[in-house]
C-alpha cells in the first residue's frame, strides 16, 4: 500500500500518484494519528480528536439508532469508524477485490448491491479515479434510514469525483430491467446470502446478465435461520459455474469468491424504449478494450463501433431515483454541455460518470453530420425541469412526450 495526504491507494495505471510506501497489510485511520508521526505531540492528539469529531458528527451514524454498521466508514478514503462487528478486516478483503481490479487496463463501471457503507465501492472509486463505481440500496425495510445514511457519506466524500449512489431498491424485475440497457465491468455483492435468503439463485443469475464478472463475499457464519443451508447451496452452485475463490481474510472470517459471466448483446437503447427485436447492440469487452457495436435494420448495413465509456446513462440514473450525485451538480453539467455542438443532444445520449456528464453518440451515421447543433436554452430548461423530477414514472412520461 501507499499513502499520501490521507489517501490510502495502490499503484497502478489508473490510480493516483504515491510517494511513501508502507507495507501492504497496514491499515491507517484517523483513530492512529501515528501514520504522521512515531511519536506525535500532545497537540498533534488533540486537534486529531476533534478533527475525527467533526467528522463523525457529519454523516447520518446508524448505530445511533440502534442498527448494525456492517461495514467500516470512509470520508475521503480514510477510515473514521470501523464496523460493530470488528472480526472482518475490511482493508484486508479490499485489497483481495483490488487484485482483480487492478487486471484493468482501462476505465471500468462497477455496480454494489444491497451495500451497508459502501466500502468497496469508496475503496475503489479513490483507487481507480478515472472508473466510476455505482452504489445500489438494500432491499431493507428500514429503507429511509439506510437511504439518509449512504446519502450522508456520499456527501461527506467530497474529494471522491467518480461515485453514484442510486436509492432505488434493486428488485428482482428491476435488475433483470437494468441488464437490458446496462452493462458493468464487476458486481460486488457484500451480503448475497443475508439480502436475498432462500432467492439468492434468482438474484445471482438476473446479476450475472448485466457483468462481465461477479465478486461475492461469503461471511463464514451467519445471524438468520438456514444460513448453513443457504451458504452450502451457493458454495454448491459457485462450483458448478467454475467460479473462483480469490482468498479469505487472515482469520478465515470471509471468503470472496468471482464468478464470470459473459452477457453479449444489450436488449433496450434506454430504459424507458422497449425491447429491440434484433441483436443489434453487441457488447465487446476485455481488460484492455470495451466497444459497443451496432449493426441496426435502419443503417443500411453499417456496422458502427463505439468506445464504451464508464458510467451509466442519465435515464437510468433517474428511473433508478439517483440521489448523488445531488440535482444541482447536475444541471450545472447540464449547463456546462450546453455549448458542445452534437447531432442529437439529448438526455439518452448523456452517460453520468459521477460528478461529470459526458455526451455519446456524436457520430451516429443515421443523422447528418454537418452541421451539428448545440442545445437550445428552452430545451436546456426542458432538461433541467426532468432533473428536478424525483417519481420515476413521472419521469418517463415527461420522457416519452419529449424533450425537444
Amino acid at each position: 500500500m501507499y499513502y499520501e495526504e490521507g489517501v490510502f491507494t495502490k499503484k497502478s495505471k489508473f490510480k493516483r500518484d504515491m510517494k511513501i510506501k508502507l507495507s501492504r497489510n497496514e491499515v491507517k485511520s484517523y483513530e492512529d494519528p501515528s501514520y504522521l508521526n512515531p511519536t506525535p505531540p500532545a497537540y498533534f492528539s488533540i486537534i486529531a480528536g476533534l478533527f475525527i469529531i467533526l467528522i463523525l458528527s457529519s454523516f447520518v451514524d446508524i448505530t445511533r439508532k440502534g442498527y448494525l454498521q456492517k461495514e467500516d466508514i470512509i470520508i475521503n478514503n480514510v477510515t473514521v469508524q470501523k464496523a460493530t462487528d470488528p472480526s472482518i478486516d475490511y482493508d484486508q478483503m479490499y485489497q483481495l477485490i483490488s487484485s482483480y481490479l487492478d487486471r484493468f487496463e482501462r476505465p471500468f463501471t462497477l455496480i454494489e448491491f444491497g451495500a451497508s457503507q459502501g466500502y468497496v465501492s469508496l475503496r475503489s472509486a479513490y483507487d481507480f479515479p478515472n472508473s466510476v463505481c455505482v452504489i445500489s440500496l438494500a432491499l431493507h425495510r428500514h429503507q429511509v434510514v439506510f437511504e439518509e445514511h449512504l446519502y450522508s457519506i456520499c456527501e461527506e466524500n467530497n474529494a471522491c469525483e467518480n461515485l453514484i449512489l442510486l436509492a432505488e431498491p434493486l428488485s428482482l424485475d428491476k435488475i433483470y430491467h437494468l441488464a437490458d440497457c446496462e452493462h458493468f465491468d464487476i458486481a460486488f455483492l457484500p451480503h448475497i446470502i443475508e439480502d436475498y435468503q432462500n432467492q439468492w439463485k434468482s438474484y445471482l443469475e438476473a446479476i450475472c446478465r448485466l457483468t462481465s464478472a461477479v465478486i461475492i463475499s461469503i461471511p463464514k457464519e451467519g445471524s438468520f435461520p438456514h444460513y448453513s443451508k443457504y451458504k452450502r447451496d451457493l458454495l454448491g452452485f459457485l462450483k458448478s459455474r467454475q467460479a473462483v475463490e480469490i482468498g479469505q481474510n487472515s482469520n478465515g472470517e470471509v471468503s470472496l469468491f468471482i464468478l464470470h459471466a459473459n452477457p453479449e448483446y444489450l436488449k433496450r437503447k434506454s430504459w424507458v424504449l422497449p425491447e429491440m427485436g434484433e441483436k443489434s447492440h453487441r457488447i465487446i469487452s476485455n481488460f484492455e478494450t470495451k466497444w459497443l457495436m451496432k449493426k441496426e435494420s435502419d443503417m443500411n448495413g453499417q456496422k458502427q463501433m463505439t468506445n464504451w465509456e464508464p458510467g451509466i446513462n442519465l435515464i437510468t440514473f433517474k428511473m433508478l431515483r439517483g440521489i448523488y450525485p445531488e440535482k444541482e451538480k447536475l444541471k450545472k453539467e447540464l449547463k456546462r454541455l450546453q455549448s458542445i455542438f452534437h447531432t442529437d443532444w439529448m438526455i439518452n445520449n448523456m452517460i453520468i460518470q459521477g460528478n461529470s456528464l459526458i455526451l455519446i453518440d456524436h457520430d451516429d451515421p443515421r443523422r447528418d453530420r454537418n452541421p451539428k447543433i448545440h442545445c437550445s436554452d428552452e430545451r436546456l430548461k426542458k432538461h433541467c425541469e426532468l432533473i428536478d423530477l424525483d417519481h420515476p414514472e413521472e419521469i418517463k412520461k415527461r420522457l416519452l412526450i419529449g424533450l425537444e
